[in-house]
């Protein structure tokens, strides 16, 4: 093996949404292992997706279906010479979901841009400097877009990377990796999920054995098909490039290698396609996928890519398995920060509660406020509960309100007054609507309560209602109401005459309309009689004269409590219907605000309460990662802990390999080698019904460690081919100072097992559903008729006497044995 991978470089086309999926991850490891510029990446596409999560490097290139496209499309299905499109085949904006033949229209169609543009990106991914290429073409071969475009386009590309290749003179190899529905061979019964996957897989597998040259079931070699491929839909491309008018040489394979791999159709569909290769299937499936591309094309026997074609690959189709060992640092260090996260959290959650708590509390305390009644020189105590600075004012509120005088006073003195005594009150210290519309942008603090409390509106609205206070008290039991009410009682014969329908009005009211004319009126009689009077008659005049003295007085003293008695009215009315109205909607805005955050707080505690519970489930999670060893195919090593207290982020994020962590205590060589034999005991061949039969006999299995160089001493290989598995765990030996491997991910080892000598005819997927169509029972397997011929998308491709060539789902007993010569 060889560290240096600088003259090596891959380029990887996907066909289709699944693929492209798989190129994602393979991109996503590169980065991982520091291989990324190794790597270039074109997807090819049927339909509009989401290009948010596709890495920038990608080039994509989309297959339009306009109305334009659409138009040659039933040109193609009226032509005869396209067999591959009849009048049952639809072109649909989602492009060739799960129809073959629809993909391979598209290709043809497009042709001359796939060309150009995988051409220009091949050619800017090597240079003459370069020694080696290797380009993959992924696929899914249940799918629509994968399997209609595989054959084609891997001819396609065949061409164009060999002529790159004799330009740079550089060594160029070509794999096709897919997937393909996964059948199994104890399974009679319908296997359910969508049926075309089926067909389509079968389908494509005929097709590949045929490009690639495969033997049938008797080991003979396939030499019956076609020697080129026509794209009969093809604009022509020209040869500028190089092209024969559309026309591809299959005379030999088009790929060096096939790697297959089935997947669970049903598993499939309820799957994420995203997650976490540890719990989630399809991420199982495509790490192993990008397992296999990135190790064969960063790992090589003695020093050469060739030399690993030449000698180790020495069939044209492998399935394949892989399983990883993995330190637990990863989750370790999760795990430390899931805890930290857990007490910010409870924090926020303690904080956030005493703040909901002081809310409920200040929104209780404005309404007591609101409710209370104000007595004159006694501040509630409802008021130094809401606001510590007017708590510390008290004093000088009470003497400031005992020190207006409240019979003269005019509203402007008041003013002073407030003013003077409030003059260093806090307003209030937020917005009108400082919160949030997503209640988890909010922060902790701008629920606290004392940001919500205005001081100076609460300072001012205690103040007059204790001025009020004092004015209800005065007019109580105001002289001006006492004086008006004796002098009706002693004058209410008159009164009730002259003034009918005025003894119940108030004072005011019977005095300016009653009393005072009525005492106008006497004091204009007193005075004529005065006039009229003799002046020798001086007993009467004096007589007269007191009696005018007395009204004069009386009017006097009248006017003057009526005038105070009008002030306290008019400073009450001002204060009552002016000034507190103003303060109790500033307050209630105050309230309504509390009261909005308040239930925005609310939630965000609910929230931060789920949150609380998902951390503590992640945290068990991550915990039982540390301490138990994880079943499955990723396979991670306990740390020797007791506690999450014995792990330290300094320990793990200082620590370069699995030694250091030996050293630290956290792992055992023996714990390494348990981890790495498990996971070499997983690796079986996924197809072949049979392959336990051959496999001591004809062993075809290579080992692709994908480890560290500064593991070397746990685990390599000596070489990367081992015959079989008592080989491998042979050198399951710590001691031994074995080769290095490429990629460097200090405390994972991830093994790919590749799988030789299969046999297609061996195969559940091949040999399952060619079963099923030979008795006629096709729907019994798939749950439902399905036309194999719709879904063909290559039929020079199938051999002309294959039985798929008959009517459908009609037995076929007597034609086994010819079955038997073709299928492969």
């Amino acid at each position: 093996m060889t560290n240096d991978t600088s003259s090596r470089k891959a380029v990887v086309i996907s066909l289709g949404t699944g693929a492209r999926r798989t190129a994602r991850w393979i991109h996503e490891m590169s980065v991982e292992y520091d291989i990324a510029p190794e790597f270039s990446f074109v997807s090819i596409e049927t339909t509009s997706l989401d290009e948010s999560g596709v890495p920038d490097e990608f080039l994509t290139i989309p297959l339009e279906t306009d109305a334009r496209v659409k138009k040659r499309f039933e040109q193609a299905k009226a032509d005869e010479a396209v067999d591959y499109l009849n009048d049952e085949h639809e072109l649909l904006v989602q492009g060739a979901t799960r129809d073959p033949p629809v993909g391979r229209f598209l290709l043809e169609y497009h042709s001359r841009r796939v060309y150009e543009m995988i051409t220009e990106q091949i050619r800017s991914a090597v240079t003459e400097a370069d020694s080696e290429l290797s380009v993959w073409i992924l696929g899914t071969l249940s799918g629509g877009t994968g399997a209609g475009m595989f054959p084609l386009l891997s001819a396609m590309v065949h061409r164009i990377g060999s002529d790159i290749g004799n330009d740079l003179n550089i060594d160029v190899y070509f794999n096709g990796l897919a997937t393909v529905s996964e059948l199994s061979e104890n399974r009679r019964t319908a296997p359910g999920g969508v049926a075309e996957y089926y067909v389509n897989t079968n389908n494509s597998l005929r097709a590949m054995s045929t490009l690639l040259a495969l033997p049938d079931a008797h080991g003979r070699p396939r030499n019956n098909g076609p020697e080129s491929l026509e794209m009969l839909v093809a604009p022509g491309l020209g040869e500028a490039k190089g092209l024969l008018q559309s026309d591809f040489d299959i005379s030999t394979p088009r790929l060096d290698a096939l790697f297959l791999m089935p997947i669970n159709e049903d598993t499939a569909e309820d799957a994420d396609w995203e997650g976490n290769e540890r719990t989630s299937y399809l991420a199982r499936v495509n790490y192993t996928l990008a397992s296999t591309v990135i190790g064969l094309s960063t790992t090589s026997g003695d020093n050469d890519l060739g030399n690993l074609y030449n000698k180790v690959l020495t069939d044209r189709l492998y399935t394949l398995d892989a399983a990883s060992v993995r330190a637990s640092v990863k989750p370790a260090l999760q795990l430390i920060d899931t805890e930290n996260e857990i007490f910010t959290v409870r924090s926020q959650l303690d904080h956030l509660e005493s703040n909901l708590e002081g809310m409920r509390t200040f929104a209780n305390d404005l309404e007591t406020l609101r409710s209370t009644t104000f007595k004159s020189g006694v501040i509630p105590d409802v008021v130094t509960d809401i606001s510590s600075p007017l708590a510390g004012r008290s004093s000088q509120l009470i003497e400031a309100v005992s020190g207006v005088a409240i019979t003269d006073v005019e509203f402007d003195e008041v003013e002073t007054h407030i003013s003077r005594v409030l003059s260093e009150v806090p307003e209030r210290e937020v917005d009108s609507d400082p919160f949030e519309d997503d209640q988890q942008a909010n922060a902790i603090d701008v629920f606290e309560p004392d940001g919500f409390i205005p001081h100076a509106a609460i300072g001012r609205y205690a103040f007059l209602k204790m001025v009020l206070a004092r004015i209800d008290a005065a007019l109580e039991d105001h002289p001006f109401e006492n004086r008006v009410e004796d002098l009706w009682e002693k004058n209410e014969a008159e009164l009730e005459d002259e003034f009918a329908g005025l003894a119940g009005s108030d004072a005011p009211t019977r005095y300016e309309q009653a009393l005072d004319p009525f005492l106008s009126n006497h004091e204009s009689d007193v005075q004529d009689q005065i006039a009229a009077t003799s002046i020798v008659s001086v007993r009467k005049r004096s007589r007269l004269s007191r009696q005018l003295s007395s009204i004069q007085e009386t009017r006097s003293e009248l006017k003057s409590l009526f005038e105070e008695y009008e002030r306290l009215t008019s400073l009450q009315e001002r204060i009552a219907s002016a000034e507190l109205p103003a303060l109790g909607s500033e307050i209630q805005e105050t309230m309504d605000l509390v009261d909005t955050g308040t239930e925005i707080a609310s939630n965000l505690l609910e929230a931060k309460q789920n949150r609380l519970r998902n951390l503590k489930q992640t945290r068990q999670s991550y915990h039982n990662r540390v301490v138990n060893t994880t079943t499955g195919r990723i396979t991670e090593i306990p740390l020797n802990i007791d506690s999450t207290k014995n792990l330290s982020r300094e320990t793990l994020e200082s620590a370069t390999d699995l030694f250091d962590l030996v050293d630290a205590g956290l792992i055992d060589n023996d714990s390494i080698l348990r981890g790495i034999n498990r996971a070499v005991g997983l690796l079986k061949e996924p197809m072949e019904d049979y392959f336990h039969e051959m496999a001591d006999n004809q062993p075809s299995r290579l080992l692709i460690p994908m480890t560290a160089a500064g593991n070397k001493p746990v685990f390599t290989l000596n070489g990367t081919a081992q015959p079989n598995m008592g080989a491998i765990t042979a050198n399951n030996d710590v001691t031994k100072q074995l080769n290095v491997g490429t990629i460097d991910a200090p405390f994972q080892l991830d093994f790919v097992m590749l799988h030789g000598n299969v046999r297609l005819a061996n195969t559940s997927e091949f040999r399952l559903f060619t079963e099923r169509w030979e008795t006629g029972q096709i729907d019994t397997l798939l749950g439902k008729d399905v036309d194999v011929r719709q879904h063909r998308a290559y039929p020079e491709l199938v051999p002309s006497n294959s039985l798929l060539d008959d009517e459908p789902f009609v037995g076929h007993e007597d034609d086994a044995d010819d079955e038997e010569e073709v299928v492969a």
